[in-house]
């Protein structure tokens, strides 16, 4: 978790969009394509793009987010902005649950947190067993393409 915690504490850019996923998933290679080509090179210098594999070397940085648990992929942006030693969490924007992870849904996101239209901590990050509830109410879930990565270190753009 070190390379991840220091990414996300220390490093010069404050604002991460962190997208956690399964690192065994066949869909993460081409979410983190899809990540390095069409939507990270128009936040460059501005929005750090981290892909965190859901994995035991990232337990704790992914249970201090409370994203511990989230159904996967998830997205979470986090502004570290304004941490202070008496507020080291900054705020953090929770993707919306059942919505897909495009390009057009990122930049929307992004864009949104921007303008100031997010709400920090809404939407917290929805829960594995919750997907089972959602689907025996009938309610579609969309789940976003994600795939795995074969690097245990951050992968950022």
């Amino acid at each position: 978790a070190g390379g991840y915690t220091n990414l996300i504490f220390h490093g010069p850019i404050k604002v991460h969009l962190i997208f956690i996923v399964e690192p065994e998933d066949e869909g993460t290679v081409l979410l983190e394509d899809m990540i390095r080509r069409e939507v990270a090179p128009a936040h460059r210098g501005t929005v750090l793009h981290v892909l965190m594999p859901a994995a035991e070397e990232t337990r704790a940085v992914r249970e201090y987010f409370g994203v511990l648990d989230a159904t996967l992929p998830t997205v979470l942006l986090s502004d570290m902005r304004g941490a202070t030693k008496a507020e080291p969490k900054g705020l953090q924007y929770y993707w919306p649950e059942g919505r897909g992870i495009t390009p057009a849904s990122l930049a929307e996101f992004i864009d949104g947190f921007s303008r100031g239209e997010l709400e920090a901590g809404a939407g917290k990050a929805s829960k594995k067993g919750d997907q089972n509830q959602n689907q025996k109410k009938g309610r579609k879930r969309k789940k976003a393409t994600d795939e795995e990565s074969g690097d245990n270190g951050p992968t950022t753009t």
